[in-house]
């Protein structure tokens, strides 16, 4: 692979060179490595010798250029990155690496970053918070991250939010059973509101039908919780129905925010499970 120098960290008196996966060098200062980062080995003083990195020594990092760009502007006595103008890919992407690499005064920054994009991008985010113990982001993301399965939660979670996790997660559990309490053919929901003809006419199992796979595909997609967000749930459903089903979709909708919203907010389930 072509290798090049970084033209912001190429200084020639710099005690060692980081190698990117794209070939990109960066000649970087032993002092602000001690500084800012907790995570690299120690290198001595240029003509010392000692334990750790070498002088001079090539060290190659499994990040893109445009990762360690960021990362090792955190680490010198500049104004630092804001990533205001960072998609959420590569926020996420330099995020990583500053936790990895305990770059200090970058974790408050990509924090901040990594919140913003709670409503575009709740499962990742609520993935980050979890697996670096920011609370504040986990307490916000968990109503989204709570349809995830618990084996690809717990596993990030710290062991003191385990239980309070598991604890929140039945309670959604009952939201997902009222939900699919209301599609059964034989339910008093067609009774009560007089959709009979409706329902033998395929009607309401339309409705029904279009629901349950929406519920469905955000799901499989892992991508937000469906059952928080009813009004996108049940969003044009009302398009396909007739008078008479509209009662019964609005005693279902109803029915489902009942039960969400007798669920407190994750972080009573942390006072109540788990001492911080």
């Amino acid at each position: 692979m072509p290798t090049r120098d970084s033209q912001e960290f190429n200084a020639p008196d710099a005690d060692i060179i980081f190698q990117s996966s794209d070939g990109v060098r960066f000649h970087i200062h032993a002092k602000n490595l001690d500084v800012s980062s907790g995570a690299f080995p120690p290198v001595p003083p240029k003509g010392e010798a000692g334990s750790g990195l070498s002088v001079d020594e090539v060290v190659p990092l499994p990040e893109s250029s445009k990762v360690l760009e960021v990362l090792f502007a955190f680490m010198y006595p500049r104004r630092h990155p804001d990533l205001e103008d960072k998609a959420f890919d590569d926020v996420a992407e330099i995020a990583e690496a500053v936790e990895k690499y305990e770059v200090y005064p970058g974790m408050n920054v990509c924090r901040r970053r990594m919140r913003d994009f709670v409503k575009t991008h709740p499962i990742q985010v609520a993935l980050y918070g979890a697996r670096h113990d920011y609370i504040d982001i986990i307490k916000e993301t968990a109503p989204y991250a709570v349809a995830l399965p618990l084996s690809k939660v717990i596993p990030n979670l710290p062991p003191r939010l385990v239980l309070p996790w598991i604890k929140y997660h039945e309670a959604w559990d009952k939201v997902r059973d009222a939900f699919f309490y209301f599609t059964s053919n034989d339910h008093d929901i067609l009774r009560i509101n007089d959709i009979r003809y409706c329902y033998n006419s395929g009607v309401w199992r339309d409705i029904v039908g279009t629901i349950t796979r929406r519920y469905r595909k955000a799901i499989a997609a892992s991508s937000s919780n469906p059952l928080y967000d009813l009004d996108a749930l049940f969003n044009r459903a009302s398009e396909m129905d007739s008078t008479c089903c509209a009662g019964a979709l609005k005693t279902w909708k109803n029915a489902v925010a009942a039960e969400r919203n007798k669920i407190p907010g994750f972080a009573d389930f942390i006072s109540r499970h788990t001492q911080l």
